[in-house]
């Protein structure tokens, strides 16, 4: 059985467990399959899953014996090691072969000498063993037969020794690609869809070969080692990221640069320490040192991530710094984009000397620069870093379409992983009809009910005739894509494929599709890129250099405007609400028409010199792209733009940013007509940074969307590195004590310790309450003491579990090991959030968010007749209940209609540390935040 997932079907039991009954005298045998049948004590059953790291049953275990046929990166390390030697110095390879051969064939002579010695000796008769002439001749014989056949081992060794020295020339080319085969195994934990096999790795790997620069001596063997590891690297990132979602792009940047760095990469000019990355990834926070007035501009989370950074090596005076230079360090702090800026005082020359201790830096007090300082870092890191940042940026889809089939093959399906908005068939189509594919030798399936047979009709013909053969949302159709599977590995098999045929799958992300079907392909996402500086160069990319080039000044200027309205509409969405109401499929589709319409009404027109700008506006703006909107605002914003980059005034280097005048700094102004290639180099230069300026918002507005992709980015990236071992080869001044061999472990009794106080008698406070003073109040503080007690409980239980599992007592579970998991990421456990409140802290700064909240409850319990002077909403696991009670409680005193009873808000100027007395009417809370605003206490407003 081939392909199986981490269930078998229970019919299989039976069989696994080798329930069989054996007959009289033990030679025949009966298995209970729902009746009775026979069963051959010759029987073998083998199965194979195809999951990089599936969980079985523990009987399964015990009944079977599990095999591990998984590379090692050492031995994948080797296999490449002979394959790039082969292809590079042949004659080297053969040698190291024939002198394989040759050893061992020496070895056995010498064995089967020693058999023949043994076998004369055992058969000689001991009284005239000494006589015996035949048996003295073979002992001679075969020692000097021994000893020649030991000198020819001793010159082939010598001469492998020599054959090993010249190979392993190429060594680090096998290193750094065996080091990158193995970061790709692990992406399919960020998605189902990020399936990679070797044989589809060893495919790149030869091209990548095959480009790469030649030396011009051809004995420079460190230059073309040097140029071999540049071009696998990008040609083996190129062909990934094509298939990795906008959203994941950093992180395989990220993941590269990393392992890179781990394994101390001679190409990387920079030092690994591991105490600094693990503080780049997780942001500890160091809680309870006080935070002086002088710094009251600093948040609170900020000042104890930067207390916790100078316990680091080297960053022990960080935090006395900020205190001694306050407002040299506010002014830093308030800059935009403060990771392109020395930090003051004696930090000065990190930026220079030690960009990655300068992150370090941002990541404490500016958490939302931290996507935009890691871009930096991998420029300014990765050998031609920009390449990889921003892969294909200035590559339209329909070119990187064209690639993708040049390096495709008859076994090799290009595969599109569907976003909304995007149809990739239309580009197919014209390289189809270019290529002399379409319409004749074109055969397109939609899946659904019934197309599975059309399908298959229709690709036995592709295959036969060497058509292309397109088969679209595949994913509708989940349990058919695995008949799909195995047809295509018995046209392999067979080698049916005529040479010219080309098979293309398109589909949404699903678990269901096989990892076979996912390995084999070439796959492709259609997404707009992140970035407002990639979306302008890939929007600009969709318009052919030859046609662009012959276009009048003025067309050249009114696209490259529409290209980058396209990019802003685009890259707005990462607001989210903020950008725009709802989410719209805008797409270059779009772009297209929108630059055809353009082309027809200014040169073919008849209206002379005059631009009709308002036909362009309402083209563009009400039916194009507004085609896509349904929100009233949303269009109304819309429109917006268009009066702003379709004018007159743009034809004279007008501002492309909206506002501009407000922000100096932040400028973009309209190109004149240039060549086609120097747009892209104008955008490297006048576009260099992003900022919410060029969208008309203000520059605060990203501060919540930038925190959010940088907690991302390294919860991902933390979750893929190795647990349990180091991942370098030396600690590079961060490794953990011997002493504290488990951090899990230190961290569950930790956690333990914590908890187990947190105890709330709710049938003792209810009868000290009493039935007289029972009122909605106490009833939502009971309400809430439960669930605080069913929480407490559940990590307890937990955590319990879990120690005894890792002191062997108890056998280690699935949940057990999730638990232990997100113990080491620092994550909140899933069972421990079913049974809490909503939160997105990290699990450092949850558990101290838990003791707050406890100790609120602490202090109502010591007097439950009456309620905290102030309530704190944001500790309360359901604040709603407690509004009501508000509500409950003035209907009871003030004889009111609950129904017709409504919330009112006034906001004091006292802190809750001021308020001495419960107020009168209602409740005095605090704990509820402004979003996009800030409230003025003196003057009682926003």
């Amino acid at each position: 059985l081939h392909s199986i997932l981490e269930n078998l079907d229970a019919s299989l039991d039976p069989v696994v467990a080798q329930q069989i009954v054996k007959g009289r005298g033990g030679k025949t045998a009966q298995i209970n399959l729902g009746e009775m049948v026979d069963y051959d004590l010759n029987f073998k059953l083998v199965i194979q899953t195809k999951l990089p790291n599936p969980h079985y049953k523990p009987e399964i275990a015990a009944q079977t014996t599990l095999i591990n046929f998984m590379v090692t990166e050492t031995g994948l390390e080797d296999q490449l090691l002979a394959l790039v030697v082969n292809k590079e110095r042949p004659d080297l390879e053969e040698k190291k072969k024939g002198l394989v051969r040759a050893i061992n064939e020496y070895n056995i002579e010498l064995a089967q000498l020693e058999d023949k010695l043994l076998a004369m000796l055992n058969a000689a008769d001991p009284a005239t063993i000494l006589d015996n002439i035949e048996l003295i001749d073979g002992l001679e014989l075969t020692k000097q037969k021994s000893v020649e056949v030991a000198n020819k081992v001793s010159e082939a060794k010598e001469a492998e020794v020599l054959i090993n020295e010249a190979r392993n020339k190429y060594r680090p080319v096998a290193q750094e690609a065996s080091w990158i085969y193995f970061l790709l195994m692990q992406l399919w934990t960020i998605d189902h869809m990020y399936q990679y096999s070797l044989q589809a790795f060893t495919t790149f790997f030869f091209k990548a070969i095959d480009r790469a620069d030649k030396p011009k001596d051809p004995n420079d063997v460190t230059f073309r080692v040097a140029a071999l590891k540049k071009t696998i690297r990008i040609t083996i990132f190129r062909w990934v990221n094509r298939g990795t979602f906008s959203r994941h792009k950093l992180i395989l940047v990220a993941q590269l640069l990393f392992k890179l760095m781990r394994r101390r990469s001679p190409d990387l000019k920079v030092q690994f320490n591991l105490s600094y990355f693990n503080f780049l990834l997780q942001g500890p926070k160091k809680m309870g040192e006080e935070q002086p007035a002088s710094i009251s501009w600093l948040p609170e989370n900020a000042w104890a991530c930067l207390n916790a950074l100078a316990e680091l090596k080297g960053f022990e005076s960080i935090a006395s710094d900020v205190l001694a230079s306050p407002n040299r360090f506010k002014e830093w702090y308030n800059k935009p984009r403060p990771e392109v800026l020395p930090l003051p005082s004696n930090w000065r020359k990190l930026i220079q000397q030690d960009f990655f201790m300068h992150m370090l830096v941002v990541r404490a007090i500016r958490p939302d620069r931290l996507t935009a300082s890691m871009n930096l870092y991998a420029e300014k890191t990765l050998p031609d870093g920009r390449d990889y940042v921003q892969c294909d940026a200035g590559v339209s889809f329909t070119e990187i379409l064209k690639r993708s089939l040049d390096d495709s093959a008859v076994t090799t399906p290009i595969f599109f992983i569907l976003s909304p908005g995007a149809d990739p068939v239309v580009n197919l189509q014209d390289i189809g009809t270019k290529r002399g594919y379409f319409p004749k030798k074109w055969h397109r399936v939609a899946l659904g009910e019934g197309q599975d047979v059309v399908a298959m009709r229709k690709l036995a013909i592709g295959v036969k005739e060497g058509h292309w053969v397109i088969l679209e949302n595949i994913h509708l159709m989940p349990s058919w894509t695995g008949e799909l599977e195995k047809q295509l590995n018995d046209y392999t098999s067979s080698n049916a494929y005529h040479p010219d045929f080309r098979l293309f799958l398109s589909a949404e992300p699903s678990k269901q599709i096989p990892i076979g079907l996912l390995e084999r392909s070439i796959k492709l996402t259609n997404e707009p890129p992140q970035g407002l500086v990639q979306n302008l160069k890939r929007a600009f990319a969709t318009f052919e250099k030859e046609e662009f080039e012959y276009k009048d000044g003025k067309v050249k200027m009114i696209l490259f405007a529409l290209c980058h309205y396209h990019a802003v509409i685009i890259e707005r969405c990462k607001f989210g609400p903020k950008g725009w109401n709802r989410s719209y499929p805008f797409n270059t589709g779009d772009l297209e028409n929108s630059g055809q319409v353009l082309s027809n009404y200014l040169e073919r027109g008849s209206g002379g010199d005059k631009i009709p700008w308002s036909d362009l506006r309402y083209i563009f703006g009400e039916i194009l792209y507004g085609g896509h909107i349904t929100d009233d605002w949303d269009r109304r914003l819309n429109m917006t733009y268009m009066r702003f980059y379709f004018k007159q005034e743009l034809l004279d280097g007008m501002e492309l940013f909206p506002f501009s005048e407000s922000y100096p700094e932040e400028k973009f102004p309209s190109p004149e007509p240039l060549p086609y290639d120097e747009y892209f180099a104008y955008i490297d230069e006048y576009l260099q940074v992003e900022s919410p300026v060029a969208f008309g918002m203000h520059p605060n507005a990203e501060i919540a969307v930038r925190t959010l992709e940088g907690v991302n980015l390294f919860s991902v990236v933390q979750e893929l590195q190795p647990r349990g071992q180091n991942d370098d080869d030396e600690s590079g001044g961060g490794a953990e004590s011997k002493e504290d061999e488990n951090p899990v472990r230190t961290l569950l009794n930790g956690i333990l310790e914590k908890v187990k106080p947190i105890q709330y008698d709710t049938e003792d406070i209810s009868t000290r309450i009493g039935a007289e003073e029972r009122g909605p109040y106490q009833n939502v503080f009971l309400q809430e003491c439960d669930r605080m007690n069913l929480l407490r409980d559940e990590m307890k239980n937990s955590l319990e579990e879990l120690e005894l599992g890792m002191k062997g007592e108890l056998q280690m579970s699935l949940r057990m090991e999730n638990l232990a998991a997100s113990l080491e990421l620092n994550r909140v456990p899933d069972n421990w959030a079913a049974k809490a409140y909503p939160s997105l802290r990290n699990l450092a700064d949850w558990l101290e968010n838990l003791l707050e909240r406890a100790e609120q409850l602490s202090r109502w319990t010591e007097e439950p007749t009456s309620i905290p002077v102030v309530v704190d909403l944001s500790l309360c696991f359901n604040p709603q209940s407690f509004l009501t009670s508000i509500m409950q409680v003035t209907a009871q005193t003030q004889q009111k209609e609950l129904d017709k009873l409504t919330i009112m808000t006034d906001v004091t100027r006292k802190q809750p540390e001021e308020i001495e007395t419960a107020v009168r009417d209602g409740a005095y809370v605090t704990g509820l935040w402004l979003e996009a605003a800030r409230g003025d206490s003196k003057q009682s407003c926003l």
